[in-house]
């Protein structure tokens, strides 16, 4: 993470902090308890030390520019020692021609100046190289301060998005509320209406006064009133009568009549209201749970969508889970969700993927003349393992120009088609990787597994892929290895299976990760609720654990969990991964976010996902 990239971050968090901290502010200081409260003072920490580390970083970056400069003075410099050594050697020589012609020429003054221009170039030289050792420790001094950085800013908007929630819980439960009130309310009959009809009048006008007497005193008892009052026509308080009686009614002079009532109230607002009351997103307010998540799929699997099947070749044929519909172009209806579509022509690649559809589309199978291709984009398969086991899941992604970076405003070119996994890797291949070579990994040997508790980096020594701190079935990622331990189970993968395999490269996994999309998530700029297991997205997973690989809907390549779930190692020079994690803020799991990581890293939020290369006839 390059350091301006950090000072941007860090520079963009204060106003945050400000907006959050004013309206956290109205917090009673009296309850020393408030969540709220407790985690102003984090924030207000926070935010001293990044200032503090600002000025630190700063400071040891000028150290850096100051060594920089002195080697360059340094170059100047030997270049003109060693040019006077030079000159030094020509006038010896010129001496020593001198000493042949005439013995008696003394040429020990000009030996002295040849040795000690030749001392100064050698002195120069030393001090060049302890200047160059000293630029390579002060760059890892200040790579390891960027890391610290980069790690306090990922605090910061953690302790963010815990704030937006625990405002939100807060005001939940300040509106859910239960009062008896009594409410005096008068009208003024007209000389026509009987005094039925005004009696009724006065009960429902004086009922209406007290409800709405009643959902002032709630919005007038909670902390953040004047934001509450701002938005009160967003929601329905959803205000009940459980009780009521007139206590009095009648006429007071004339033809006023004054009716008293006293009323049992009780506000059950929706799930959603606090989040709308305080401009903030649902998910904040909805933890969406497995069982709602599955029902929710099924309710969408339940729309259907035209489809039209196009190809760039005619007499093809074209199936659709496995049912013939003949050549294309096909038009036709279908469910949301995925579907495994099948173009195929004799002498062609066939044209075969696991497309989802969503919405109204035209889908194009460009087939590809056999001889020569490698297996078409979008195709899935599994190198056999000895002992009847499986590689990983592998789903092809095809050579071709993409877009990557912040804002997708970065064009690549992938020359050659490679297979990513589809899946980060799970416990049980992990496991099987570790019963067949006896391979231990670095947290198991002693150093332990990162977690983070409450914003802050915690190293557990008791922590191992095999207990991580929460729950893992088979198929959950595994967590808690670093680089070496992901690099050892390829290298393994790759001798049971004949073909390379290795961690994807920047480049690999965000291509793959993007899924053709150039927006901050693959399927769109917001990450919702219950998209995926990032911390604060409303799953039941969310800052509690992994889910299980294939919790949620694979990219249009058919990748799953690219989006939170656990960090990815990638191979670059430098230890990154990518991704962002259950226990992450979701802006850290948009597709171009990367995380710099000290050498020899495990922790229980980072696992790996596996590149294989695809071989052309």
């Amino acid at each position: 993470m390059t350091t301006k990239y950090i000072k941007a971050l860090c520079l963009a968090l204060p106003p945050l902090l400000l907006t959050e901290l004013a309206f956290a502010e109205n917090a009673s200081s009296a309850d020393n308890l408030d969540p709220v409260s407790e985690l102003v003072e984090k924030l207000r920490d926070k935010e001293d030390t990044l200032e503090a580390r600002n000025d630190e970083l700063a400071l040891q970056q000028a150290k850096l520019d100051d060594l920089l400069v002195k080697r360059a003075t340094l170059e100047d410099e030997l270049s003109n020692l060693k040019r006077k050594r030079s000159n030094a050697k020509a006038e010896l020589d010129a001496k020593f021609q001198d000493l042949i012609a005439d013995p008696s020429t003394d040429i020990s003054p000009y030996q002295q100046a040849y040795q000690q221009a030749w001392q100064q170039v050698n002195n120069h030289q030393q001090t060049q190289a302890a200047n160059e050792s000293a630029i390579i420790e002060q760059k890892k001094r200040l790579a390891k301060l960027e890391r610290e950085q980069a790690l306090l800013a990922t605090t910061l908007e953690n302790l963010h998005e815990a704030m937006r929630e625990a405002r939100a819980e807060r005001l939940r439960k300040e509106l859910t509320q239960k009062d008896t009130i009594e409410v005096v309310h008068s009208l003024t009959c007209s000389p026509n209406m009987t005094l039925s009809a005004c009696a009724n009048q006065g009960e429902t006008l004086t009922m209406q006064k007290a409800i709405r007497d009643f959902r002032g005193q709630v919005t007038d008892f909670v902390t953040e009133s004047n934001a509450v009052k701002q938005n009160i026509d967003k929601v329905a308080f959803n205000i009940h009568v459980t009780n009521s009686e007139v206590v009095d009614a009648g006429f007071t002079g004339g033809m006023d009549y004054t009716t008293r009532i006293k009323a049992e109230l009780v506000s059950r607002p929706d799930k959603t209201a606090a989040c709308r009351l305080l401009d903030l997103e649902d998910r904040y307010c909805v933890e969406t749970t497995q069982a709602q998540q599955q029902a929710n799929r099924k309710q969408q699997a339940k729309r259907w969508v035209n489809v039209t099947i196009r190809s760039n070749r005619y007499d093809d044929s074209v199936t659709i889970n496995d049912v013939s519909y003949g050549s294309t172009p096909v038009e036709l209806m279908l469910p949301v969700g995925n579907h495994d579509l099948t173009v195929t022509k004799p002498g062609f690649v066939p044209y075969d993927r696991e497309v989802y559809l969503g919405k109204d589309q035209v889908v194009w199978a460009k087939l590809k003349e056999q001889p020569n291709q490698p297996p078409s984009p979008g195709k899935k398969f599994t190198d056999p393992v000895a002992n009847n086991l499986e590689a990983p899941q592998m789903v092809v992604i095809g050579a071709g120009e993409y877009k990557v970076g912040p804002d997708a405003r970065e064009n690549v070119a992938i020359q050659q088609s490679f297979a990513m996994g589809a899946t980060p890797v799970t416990v049980e291949q992990f496991d099987a990787f570790v019963t067949a070579s006896g391979y231990v990994t670095a947290a198991e040997q002693g150093n332990g597994c990162n977690m983070l508790v409450n914003g802050e980096i915690n190293q557990s020594l008791e922590t191992d892929w095999r207990q991580p701190g929460f729950d893992q079935a088979a198929d959950s990622p595994v967590v808690c290895v670093n680089k070496d331990d992901a690099e050892a189970y390829t290298k393994w993968l790759s001798q049971q299976t004949g073909q390379r395999y290795a961690l994807p490269n920047d480049v690999e996994w965000e291509v793959a990760a993007r899924g053709g999309t150039e927006s901050d998530y693959w399927w769109g700029n917001e990450i919702g609720v219950g998209n995926a297991n990032t911390g604060w997205s409303g799953t039941v997973w969310s800052n509690d654990r992994t889910s299980p690989v294939k919790s949620f809907p694979p990219n249009p390549f058919g990748v799953y969990d690219t989006a939170g779930n656990v960090w990815e190692w990638v191979s670059n020079d430098t230890p990154v991964a990518r991704g962002g994690a259950w226990n992450f803020s979701p802006q850290r799991s948009r597709v171009s976010e990367r995380l710099e990581l000290g050498e020899n890293t495990s922790a229980n939020y980072l696992g790996f996902r596996v590149v294989r290369d695809i071989k052309t006839p």
